[in-house]
């Protein structure tokens, strides 16, 4: 869609130096049109977005809406909104990034997309700071539960599959990818995982992990990890059919999140305890311990840097820190102003990515050194659930309890090309992994 440009007056008579009595030229303020003109046109075709639960699946002849979804505007007053002309302004109505942080944003050559190029509509998606119901895979493929039924959409599907449906008494508490992203572990209320085919839509296996107990967080790197409502975390090797291979404890309440470092050397986990701990397989000490003023559930570690993570803290702390393995004191902290739900790191900049609670609900943009905010983006009308990169790092997907799932394109081909070369994470000397070969 074409969007008219603001007249320039002040180009309307050319000058030369020799018709000025002066070494510059200022021109006269009533030679400007402050008022910007915008133009539009309308175009035909469909909206962008799609529907990730297909509307044969729905009951009746109605389908299942959103309990917050909102009038669909036509495609002109949606670009109204988006391009609405600010006559203090006019700058503000591209909503490219707020004014504070327009000049930070050109320093760096990052722009933040001012909206998301594709949207899924999730119904049903539980707003639960404590259950971990999405993941994207390696292969860019989302696995979604939604109403106790487990849902996988590949990048080139244009409809999901449904891979099972659970009984209410065994609901859906968590699930992840494996790192092919071929396979899927779900943990469920009654405390047992199941490991399922993506391709195939059949269990491979499944094992009891916490008894009663629901399996609140997965993670999975050479074994899985399962964190507990009792506060343990086990890691199992999924070779041998779920065998338990390690025992971490130390959460004294659910362990809202478990995370594997990139080299899957170093395993985080966060609880209702306000507690962060990083675990060693082999180790029987933990190689980290840190504190928020409120649950955790946002855990992140940074692909470039050997042993950084980042955590964020609920709606009583409201911090982002980052820390090291070789140390147990923060390395950077910010106060954001509203609860961390997510975070997610850039394989291509190193830059920190967090999704956010009330009263905000957005995005926000941090430079790794020093927590600078880059800028933040206005998202989703409810608290940013879940937060990850494309395998490409160019989009980020997030998904909220609004029941949406948005792509961003957060860095184009342009940004890449200016953005220097970063290495994987170097291992210290000294440091070993203790994971099963």
């Amino acid at each position: 869609m074409d969007v008219g440009r603001p007249a320039n007056p002040g180009r309307t008579k050319s000058h030369t130096w020799s018709q000025l009595s002066n070494d510059r030229f200022i021109p006269a303020r009533k030679a400007f049109n402050r008022q910007p003109d915008f133009s539009l046109c309308e175009s035909s075709g469909d909206e962008t977005g799609g529907h990730l639960i297909p509307h044969a699946l729905s009951s009746g002849d109605q389908t299942r809406a959103s309990r917050h979804q909102l009038a669909k505007p036509s495609a002109l007053e949606f670009y109204r909104e988006i391009f609405r002309p600010n006559v203090a302004d006019p700058l503000e109505g591209l909503g490219l990034l707020k004014r504070s942080e327009k000049k930070e944003g050109r320093k760096n050559k990052f722009v933040l997309p001012a909206i998301s190029f594709k949207i899924l509509d999730a119904p049903d998606l539980a707003d639960d700071f404590f259950t971990s119901l999405f993941e994207l895979s390696s292969k860019d493929a989302i696995a979604v539960s939604l109403s106790d039924c487990l849902y996988v959409q590949s990048s080139s599907a244009s409809q999901p599959t449904k891979l099972y449906e659970a009984f209410s008494c065994e609901a859906i508490t968590s699930i992840c990818w494996d790192p092919e992203g071929a396979r899927i572990g779900v943990g469920n209320a009654l405390g047992q995982v199941s490991v399922w085919d993506a391709e195939k839509c059949a269990e491979v296996f499944s094992f009891e992990a916490f008894g009663e107990s629901k399996v609140c967080a997965l993670g999975w790197g050479n074994l899985m990890a399962a964190g507990g409502a009792d506060g343990t975390v086990l890691a199992f090797d999924p070779r041998e059919s779920g065998r338990a291979c390690a025992k971490f404890t130390g959460h004294r309440g659910e362990v809202c999140a478990v995370k594997w470092s990139s080299d899957r050397q170093f395993l985080a986990s966060a609880g209702a305890d306000c507690r962060v701990q990083v675990s060693c397989v082999g180790e029987a000490a933990p190689a980290l311990v840190g504190t928020h003023r409120a649950a955790v559930r946002a855990l992140a570690w940074s692909p470039v840097q050997h042993g950084v993570l980042a955590t964020g803290g609920g709606i009583a702390d409201k911090t982002i820190k980052l820390w090291s393995v070789r140390g147990q004191d923060p390395l950077a902290s910010r106060e954001t102003g509203s609860q961390v739900c997510s975070l997610a790191f850039s394989k291509l900049s190193n830059d920190l990515v967090s999704g956010h609670g009330g009263p905000t609900n957005e995005i926000t943009f941090w430079r790794t050194r020093g927590l600078k905010k880059i800028g933040s983006i206005e998202s989703h009308a409810e608290r940013v659930l879940y937060l990850q990169f494309s395998s490409t790092g160019n989009d980020l997907v997030s998904a909220s309890s609004d029941e949406t799932i948005r792509f961003w394109r957060a860095y184009s081909e342009d940004m890449r090309e200016k953005l220097p070369r970063l290495s994987p994470p170097h291992k210290p000397p000294g440091l070993q992994a203790h994971l099963m070969r």
